[in-house]
């Protein structure tokens, strides 16, 4: 076996730091302070808020379940009202729907309706009824109640419009109405009755067709250049 021995030995010794004077150990405490402090003041804010905050929670739904129990009631949130949906537009007039409830006619009315409610099963969608709004306001049309047709042509738009009859049999009725672009004047083409037209044409825009809940279909031929 060789011998082993130790050739050289070199010993490194610990980094050695030198003191650091008074005055700046205290520099580094003062800014170390300035870092800490607001930290703690923040944790402290954010907890007080936070029991603040859980406090009123609480209190709140304490005192509306007294309110309960003692027969209050809440008031009722007022709906939103329904902002009014753009159906068509150009440069000279543009037309808004906004829905409406048939119930709010009376009770003859809603019959009429309940009949196009029907409709639903064949058309695949229940027939639409709204509030028209016209910009600028014609005159016997804004605000009237109108189906979904809407048709345009190159000199204007064909509308179901409905007409109400208190105290009549049937209570109500519809027309055929046609918007000329160039005037903004109306004019009803044909009394359509208690028909829902189908706002989307099948062959030609000068073609129409009502269809009805006992399976009757009305169809329309209109010649458009007035």
């Amino acid at each position: 076996m060789p011998s082993l021995f130790v050739r050289e030995k070199t010993v490194v010794p610990p980094p050695v730091h030198p003191l650091t004077p008074w005055p700046e150990q205290l520099k580094n405490t003062l800014l170390l302070a300035l870092m800490v402090v607001p930290v703690i003041v923040f944790l402290l804010v954010g907890a007080v808020v936070g029991v603040v905050v859980m406090g009123r929670e609480a209190g709140g739904k304490l005192l509306l379940r007294t309110r309960q129990l003692l027969g209050h009631q809440p008031a009722p949130v007022p709906p939103e009202p329904e902002l009014p949906e753009e159906s068509f537009r150009n440069a000279q007039v543009r037309l808004l729907l906004t829905g409406e409830d048939w119930e709010n006619y009376g009770p003859e009315f809603s019959a009429w309706y309940d009949l196009w409610a029907e409709l639903e099963h064949e058309y695949g969608n229940l027939p639409g009824f709204y509030r028209l709004h016209t910009e600028p306001e014609i005159p016997d049309l804004h605000g009237q109640l109108v189906s979904d047709l809407c048709r345009e042509t190159p000199e204007g738009l064909f509308l179901q419009v409905l007409e109400l009859r208190p105290g009549q049999e049937p209570a109500a009725t519809s027309w055929l109405v046609f918007l000329e672009f160039a005037t903004l004047r109306h004019q009803r083409v044909a009394e359509t009755g208690d028909f829902y037209l189908l706002p989307h044409a099948e062959a030609t825009p000068d073609r129409f067709e009502g269809i009805r809940a006992d399976g009757s279909r009305l169809v329309l031929q209109v010649q458009t250049d007035i």
